[in-house]
């Protein structure tokens, strides 16, 4: 856990100090002394270079239903005389959406239909340039870095339209080994290709 002195007192968002750590993680705003954590987390994951395979960013969410994950979006590069399809766009594309899909297939926990890929291009979210998320795969060159949102209260039952049951203690161990599984599922069938 990356913000135990904030969320000890009660902030899931921000740190003791008040500070939102997840929009601190890009090169401008950056600070040592205000989020260490972030410093020396960021600082090792530069250290690990390739080895990092996959980088999970662990949220509550006050709106959403189940767990849902965030993505950044391949980006599209195209030169004018380009006739042919980009197919390491279309590889890391098929890469980053397998984990979200394969859980939200698998598991009763996993929001399918909540999952968000944004083009940071496209979808201009200039306030999320600092995150996590978008630095790992920006700066640290990790395809597959998530934003796993989890509802604070419930998720939706799979096939019983309407139905909901709350989030709980057990469902959220269960949710957890069914995260743990779609990783090691995906990492080695990705390992292997």
């Amino acid at each position: 856990m990356l913000n135990p002195d904030g969320v000890i007192i009660g902030n899931s968002r921000v740190n003791l100090g008040g500070v939102d750590m997840n929009r601190r993680w890009g090169a401008s705003v950056l600070d040592r002394n205000v989020t260490p954590e972030v410093f020396m987390l960021k600082e090792y994951l530069q250290c690990l270079k390739s080895r990092v395979l996959m980088y999970l960013d662990l949220h509550g969410h006050t709106k959403g239903e189940g767990i849902f994950f965030y993505a950044c979006q391949p980006e599209v590069t195209h030169q004018k005389d380009d006739k042919f399809f980009n197919t390491q766009v279309l590889e890391k594309t098929i890469l980053v959406r397998a984990l979200p899909t394969l859980l939200g297939k698998r598991s009763p926990f996993f929001n399918l239909a909540r999952n968000k890929y944004y083009s940071l291009k496209k979808d201009g979210e200039s306030k999320k340039l600092n995150t996590a998320r978008v630095v790992s795969t920006q700066e640290l060159g990790i395809d597959q870095s998530y934003t796993v949102e989890s509802s604070f209260f419930c998720y939706s039952v799979p096939n019983k339209a309407g139905v909901r049951k709350p989030l709980t203690q057990k469902t959220f161990v269960r949710a957890g080994a069914d995260l743990l599984q779609g990783v090691y599922t995906i990492t080695f069938t990705t390992l292997k290709l």
